[in-house]
């Protein structure tokens, strides 16, 4: 009886070290195997889809320039705004939403955004907001006098917008 309850015990913690081996290994893959999708080539459907998914109104002269999708858990969903001219009335007439009092951040400009050199990190603004329960992340910084503004958003993504990445 006790060489069973032994052996019983032996074998569950083999099957609960096994168990724990896989886990981590399976969430390791999940979170650092994430696939960025890159778009470039915005058409004014697009351009109204994501305006519409993220609460936001483009400017008059402005436009989206770049789209990156994260295709991981978090199922990050990036939008880079070039041709704007003032950040203030950007924020104040353009956005659906409020966001918070901004603070000070280093980033990879939107051209850069899978280096690790550190040296081509630049200042930005970040800002938070909410809409329909969901985070926005406001990215403001200029490259040679031109102001870009980086939007992210999270979570859910309209199955409209996925599929420009082919996805």
């Amino acid at each position: 009886m006790r060489l069973l309850i032994k052996v019983l015990v032996a074998v569950v913690s083999v099957l609960l070290l096994i168990g724990a081996i896989v886990f981590i290994y399976n969430f390791k893959n999940f979170y650092s195997k994430a696939e960025i999708i890159t778009v470039t080539d915005i058409t004014s459907a697009h351009a109204e889809a994501i305006q519409k998914e993220f609460g936001f109104t483009l400017p008059e002269g402005a436009n989206i320039v770049q789209c990156r999708f994260a295709n991981s858990r978090d199922r990050l969903f990036t939008v880079v705004i070039t041709g704007v001219s003032d950040t203030d009335m950007f924020l104040k007439n353009n956005l659906n939403f409020e966001v918070g009092n901004p603070y000070e951040t280093e980033r990879y400009t939107y051209g850069y955004h899978e280096q690790k050199d550190l040296n081509l990190k630049v200042t930005a603004k970040k800002y938070f907001g909410m809409l329909d329960s969901s985070k926005r992340e406001l990215y403001i910084y200029s490259i040679d006098d031109e102001i870009i503004i980086e939007i992210e958003k999270g979570g859910i993504i309209s199955s409209e917008l996925i599929k420009m990445f082919g996805v």
